[in-house]
């Protein structure tokens, strides 16, 4: 008798394990599912040169958790971001002027932050319509890659 309760409590225990393992993956499916259908990833090319935008005053102007930077453009150079956060990409700017001996670009990097000309963004249609309304200012140019 002992030896029915324990296999049947055995055979619950399995059985409630696989629905829920089965809900989890029917879950995390219709959610990969929608964001795929509803949301498109953009990428745009952003010219700055109109508001005086540096790496210190980017955070005013866009929202970082729903924007990717993808690229920053300093008049002279381009910067890859590569997921840094905005003063470890500083730092490593100052440390490329102080390499080729732009000691003036230098200076003036670490008094008032690098200034941003333009820069390539990436994120969903909805976040980037949202951008162009708030800040009519600035530029959009979309990047198409083939």
């Amino acid at each position: 008798m002992k030896k029915i309760t324990s296999l049947f409590f055995l055979f619950l225990v399995v059985g409630m394990f696989f629905v829920i393992n089965t809900k989890k993956e029917t879950n995390v499916n219709s959610v990969v599912n929608y964001v795929s259908e509803k949301n498109h990833i953009l990428s745009y090319q952003i010219d700055t040169s109109r508001i005086r935008l540096t790496t210190r005053t980017i955070s005013k102007w866009i929202d970082e958790s729903k924007f990717q930077i993808l690229k920053i453009f300093d008049g002279e150079h381009d910067f890859r971001v590569n997921g840094d956060t905005m003063k470890r990409l500083e730092n490593r700017m100052i440390l490329f002027y102080e390499e080729n001996g732009l000691d003036d670009k230098k200076l003036n990097a670490m008094l008032h932050g690098i200034p941003i000309i333009s820069l390539e963004i990436s994120a969903d249609e909805q976040n980037i319509k949202k951008l162009m309304k708030q800040y009519p200012i600035l530029e959009f140019e979309k990047i198409t890659y083939s």
